[in-house]
């Protein structure tokens, strides 16, 4: 496959599962699962709003799932660079929280957020570690 190590593919056919699952819960499963769980009310006049925001989520959740398990699978290169984009791709959300979000008040709970920051831990302890022992066996190598 490649000289990545392995575990590269483990982990991104991991999470490709894991955001599999959350993909469907923010799309086939929202009345059920991710609408009560984030205690959002679509009863008001921003529901039908607050539910396409959710099934956006969920099917950009989806194209990443089926990149990280064809990544973790077939490519670990792939899927290495995927997972060095998933911390990166926060950086303009969280810029954008930063300056939109002042004087807004919210009442949802959202639990994904403590969930999205192990997955960007694991995801940034996994290209680290990736890296290291790429190194480490290079060196090991040209002795």
């Amino acid at each position: 496959m490649s000289r990545w190590p392995r575990f590269v593919s483990f982990v991104a056919v991991g999470l490709g599962l894991f955001t599999l699952a959350r993909s469907l819960s923010h799309t086939a499963f929202a009345g059920s699962v991710a609408v009560p769980r984030a205690a959002l009310d679509l009863s008001g006049p921003t529901g039908l709003d607050q539910l396409m925001l959710m099934m956006t989520i969920g099917i950009n959740e989806f194209l990443v799932a089926a990149a990280l398990i064809y990544g973790g699978v077939f490519d670990r290169r792939l899927a290495l660079v995927l997972l060095a984009l998933t911390p990166v791709s926060l950086v303009p959300a969280g810029i954008g929280m930063m300056r939109w979000s002042d004087g807004l008040d919210g009442v949802g709970v959202f639990p994904g957020a403590t969930v999205t920051a192990a997955y960007t831990l694991l995801c940034l302890g996994t290209v680290a570690a990736a890296f290291i022992l790429r190194r480490r066996v290079s060196e090991r190598s040209a002795r």
